[in-house]
C-alpha cells in the first residue's frame, strides 16, 4: 500500500510524526481504534478536541483539522508556508495508480458550510 497518501492517512501521520498530536486518531494504531475519517478521526476528534467555528481564515491556526459533512475528507490548516501555494494541506489517492499526492495544496473554501473545524486543546 501507500501509507499516508490518502487524506486521512496524511493528516494522521502529519500530526503524529510532527509531534504536534501524538495521540491523534488513536495514535494511528488500528488495534486502538484508528481508522478512516468517519471511523477513526471523527470519533477521536469528538472525544478529544473542541470544535471551533472560524468567522474568517484569520481565526484558523496551524494544526486545526477540517472534517467535511459526511466525513469523507479531511485536511489540516498549515498557515503561510514559503513555497507552498495554499494555507491548507491534504492528500489524495491516485485514481489511476500513478498520481498519489501527499502533501498537496488544498484549494477548498476553508470556510465552506460543509466544513467542521477542530482544534487541539
Amino acid at each position: 500500500g501507500h501509507p499516508g497518501v490518502d487524506c486521512g492517512g496524511f493528516v494522521t501521520r502529519l500530526l503524529i510524526d510532527s509531534g504536534f498530536e501524538p495521540n491523534y486518531n488513536y495514535s494511528g494504531k488500528a488495534s486502538d481504534g484508528a481508522s478512516s475519517v468517519s471511523g477513526g478521526q471523527l470519533p477521536w476528534l469528538q472525544a478529544n478536541w473542541p470544535q471551533i467555528t472560524p468567522g474568517s481564515t484569520a481565526d484558523l491556526q496551524p494544526g486545526d483539522v477540517m472534517i467535511n459533512t459526511g466525513a469523507t475528507h479531511t485536511f489540516v490548516y498549515v498557515g503561510e508556508v514559503a513555497g507552498f501555494s495554499s494555507t491548507a494541506a491534504s492528500a489524495s489517492v491516485s485514481v489511476n495508480g500513478t498520481g498519489w499526492r501527499s502533501p498537496m495544496a488544498d484549494k477548498s473554501d476553508l470556510l465552506a458550510s460543509s466544513h467542521t473545524w477542530w482544534r487541539k486543546k
